[in-house]
């Protein structure tokens, strides 16, 4: 989880180098990756539970874990550590990668 957390400072300060304090709530796509199908389901329907919007999935047969989810939900930069830590832990006990996140700048 402390990996999680340098991850999200790093995008934090980005988007603070841009004038974005990241307090203000917009839409935060994030990333995991699975070895199979079977954990990329069981996944989906944890951050569906969870209020996530699924916007892409993926079979990339040459990657390592090739099953890709892509979701996003509407929060704040700012205040997403605790939940990025439970995507993490839960991508890890399904075998899987939880790769961070992404969102527009929004300057305040």
């Amino acid at each position: 989880m402390a990996g999680d957390l340098a991850k999200n400072e790093e995008v934090r300060k980005v988007l603070l180098e841009h004038g974005d304090d990241g307090r203000s709530v917009r839409l935060i796509q994030h990333y995991a990756y699975f070895a199979t199908a079977e954990a990329a389901s069981q996944y989906r329907e944890f951050v569906s539970a969870r209020g996530y919007q699924l916007d892409r999935e993926a079979n990339d047969a040459f990657q390592p874990r090739p099953w890709s989810i892509v979701f996003s939900k509407l929060q704040a930069p700012k205040d997403i550590d605790s939940e990025t830590g439970l995507l993490d832990l839960s991508a890890v006990k399904l075998g899987g990668e939880y790769d961070g996140w992404e969102t527009k700048v929004n300057r305040n």
